[in-house]
């Protein structure tokens, strides 16, 4: 794999789904590379015409913003979650995301259905999350291997952000375990305090988690649905992973119908 090449259709990637124009320092890190090469990628983007500057910032260019940027896994991912996370938001009551991991094992949410009720949980599409106390986060954690999960947690602090924060490492595989069994997530007010979410895995055709769908509510409420939002979750990541299955097997020139998740 030509790193370079990745690395450059990861950047578009990226800029497709920013709401705003962002900086070299917060591409490079996305990224996980020296502000120097976020600095020479995204310069070759505005010299090609697929970048614009915005002052010291970039964002994607007027024509791809508004045209839509076809190419990539996120802008597949979108297509395919859209119309089931409105279902999904309508069926429960609640609000409904999607999420991915960064290159920097950061978790942001690239679209979202807000809940119609007056008490509802809402979250930016313009910053990112941690891993190890967000739900989708711990969706990716689970899917690590023994060693990978051992780097994550030498380089990343398991920082106190409420009081029901997980920060034991011990106690944190052993979620971990939990979610690798069941194959769902749970975060409660883990990351938001007063806030809880389900996630479920959205699949690609050999089985990798690459988006995790989240239901996420008042705490007070949640408690009350929580089987049926598990439920929801769950059916609804699989419904995901039908779709997006059956447009890349479209693109690929394949029959269209969906495959089991």
């Amino acid at each position: 794999m030509v790193k370079s090449a990745r690395r450059t259709l990861q950047l578009l990637e990226l800029l497709s789904v920013l709401p705003s124009a962002v900086g070299v320092s917060e591409i490079a890190r996305y990224l996980g590379v020296p502000k120097s090469s976020a600095q020479a990628l995204l310069e070759t983007l505005v010299d090609c015409g697929y970048a614009e500057r915005e002052g010291a910032a970039y964002v994607l260019a007027g024509e791809l913003r508004h045209g839509g940027w076809v190419g990539g896994e996120f802008a597949m991912l979108r297509r395919a979650a859209r119309p089931v996370m409105v279902e999904v938001a309508e069926m429960t009551g609640e609000s409904v995301f999607l999420g991915i991991r960064l290159p920097n094992w950061r978790i942001r949410y690239i679209d979202k259905v807000v809940s119609a009720k007056e008490v509802r949980y809402d979250g930016g599409l313009a910053h990112d999350r941690p891993a190890y106390c967000t739900s989708i986060g711990q969706l990716f954690l689970a899917a690590e291997s023994a060693a990978g999960l051992d780097a994550y947690l030498r380089r990343e602090p398991l920082e106190q952000i409420t009081r029901d924060t997980q920060t034991d490492p011990e106690q944190l595989r052993r979620t971990l375990a939990q979610v690798r069994e069941r194959g769902w997530a749970e975060s409660r007010n883990g990351h938001v305090d007063g806030a809880s979410g389900i996630a479920a895995p959205v699949r690609d055709s050999a089985g990798r988690p690459i988006a995790g769908l989240t239901i996420a509510a008042p705490t007070s409420r949640f408690d009350c649905s929580r089987k049926a939002l598990i439920e929801a979750t769950t059916r609804g990541a699989e419904e995901i992973t039908r779709n997006l299955r059956a447009r890349a097997a479209s693109v690929d020139g394949e029959p269209s119908s969906p495959e089991p998740a």
